[in-house]
């Protein structure tokens, strides 16, 4: 076996993982972008009502959205898919531990 056909062999679990990843991370910044930025910046009822019952105002809620599509697109750009990723997990954490 040369080291041509070594490199090849080894590419491909590799490239495939990457796009594996790719494609979890679209996924992932498609959900933060429509199903929990929108709500929160368009001002959908159930997001309005959640804002209100713990009892901060609307800026809060902008804020938050804003957050969350800042980290959606970041998940997209390499160079920033880290830092997003641990802003959205982050946003995720309860807040009454």
């Amino acid at each position: 076996m040369t080291a041509e056909n070594t490199a090849e062999v080894g590419a491909g679990p590799g490239r495939s993982l990457d796009i594996t990843l790719w494609v979890l991370q679209g996924l992932l910044a498609a959900f933060f972008a429509f199903a929990s930025a929108a709500p929160k910046l368009l001002g959908e009822s159930s997001a309005v009502e959640g804002f209100d019952l713990i009892g901060v105002g609307d800026w809060f809620r902008y804020f938050v959205g804003a957050v969350e599509l800042a980290g959606a697109i970041g998940l997209v750009i390499p160079r920033l898919s880290g830092l997003a990723a641990i802003g959205l997990s982050l946003t995720c954490v309860p807040q009454g531990m």
